[in-house]
């Protein structure tokens, strides 16, 4: 079954004529990866696709008319479609209520008229097809790759900015979008969970994250370089994490809610010996077309399921792990993983945990 035909059906279930999508995110989803936008961090696009549960009617994109033709052009659509344009010195209010007359509405966007359906979106996008996970597993592979030759590169006395330049080129050859950048040398990854990148020289250690969009598909992952022999203390935190991410990763599974995934995690940093840990900062949550779907607290409602896509991401002091995996029947498939970088193999019960490691030069 198409997505599109998902979604109409969907609809059925909802009791809406009709549902419009003005953000990227689902957009992205709903038509595989087209770009609807020219600001890019604009979280809505410069277009709207209407689309309405009569299996016989074509979903409708209303864009303006200096941006309809790059559109038709080259965003490729899974799917036909009817355009309709209104001048680019007009709102499109007119043409809108023109489409929607007469319907019982849902919209991705806070909307006076139409319910709010973008929690219901996510939840339906969450499940992956096989396409997008194939699409997913490059993607994974690809930035693992660009962040792990640029850890292999870097050397004393290179700037956080350095490392994220190269990044960003690295990533934009790929057609890829580096939509989270995090970089901290030194003291800095000790001080702070989310680092921009600052002028900071590498001297012994630096962290590098990246947060990498392709086909509106994210995946986030963070590696660890330290030049020379690791401390005892710092050694103990780096083991611990990886005991960590190995329990949440056995911890993700079909029907496990997230009410008790939370419990096993607090479990998890109290086995370690750092039962107050997680408070420091979020330990990850589902993810796919954002860098996170939702960020698990206490209060998560909802379960885990099959050919679902999280990012966990566990840290103490000084160590972080994080990787993108895809939950399946089989079990915990990583797709962040390059072609080489030194990895720690964790057991279990009877799953294996392949995880990256510190590259220690």
């Amino acid at each position: 079954m198409t997505k599109l035909q998902t979604l109409k059906n969907a609809l059925d279930d909802w009791d809406l004529d009709a549902v419009l999508l003005n953000r990227r995110d689902s957009l992205a989803w709903l038509t595989d990866g087209a770009s609807f936008h020219v600001v890019e961090r604009s979280e809505l696009a410069v277009a709207h696709l209407l689309v309405t549960r009569d299996a016989d009617t074509q979903p409708v994109l209303l864009a303006p008319d200096n941006e309809m033709p790059r559109f038709i052009d080259e965003e490729v659509m899974p799917f036909e479609c009817r355009y309709v344009t209104h001048p680019w010195y007009e709102n499109g209010d007119a043409q809108l209520a023109a489409l929607l007359k007469d319907k019982h509405v849902g919209s991705d966007t806070p909307r006076p008229y139409a319910l709010d359906a973008f929690s219901k979106l996510v939840a339906l996008r969450s499940v992956l097809t096989s396409a997008e996970q194939l699409r997913y597993e490059e993607l994974g592979r690809d930035a693992a790759n660009i962040v792990e030759n640029i850890c292999s590169r870097v050397e004393p006395g290179w700037t956080e900015r350095r490392i994220e330049a190269e990044l960003f080129a690295a990533c934009v050859a790929q057609a890829i979008r580096p939509v989270c950048v995090l970089i901290a040398a030194d003291d800095r990854i000790d001080k702070y969970r989310h680092p921009l990148p600052l002028a900071n020289a590498v001297r012994r250690r630096v962290m590098v994250v990246l947060g990498a969009e392709r086909h509106g598909l994210n995946v986030s992952l963070t590696r660890m370089v330290h030049f020379g022999a690791v401390p005892e203390t710092l050694d103990r935190a780096r083991e611990s994490t990886l005991e960590i991410h190995a329990d949440l990763l056995d911890a993700t599974r079909a029907g496990q809610s997230y009410e008790r995934f939370f419990i096993d995690m607090k479990n998890a940093y109290a086995r370690a010996g750092h039962p107050d840990a997680w408070r420091a900062h979020h330990q990850g949550g589902p993810t796919g077309y954002a860098c996170r779907e939702a960020i698990i607290t206490p209060s998560s409602e909802g379960a885990m399921s099959n050919d679902q896509a999280f990012a966990w991401n566990p840290g103490l002091r000084g160590a972080k792990s994080e990787e993108t995996v895809l939950l399946t029947a089989s079990g915990v498939r990583c797709l962040t993983r390059g072609d080489n970088w030194p990895v720690r193999v964790i057991c279990r019960n009877d799953a294996e945990f392949v995880l990256s490691d510190w590259l220690v030069k």
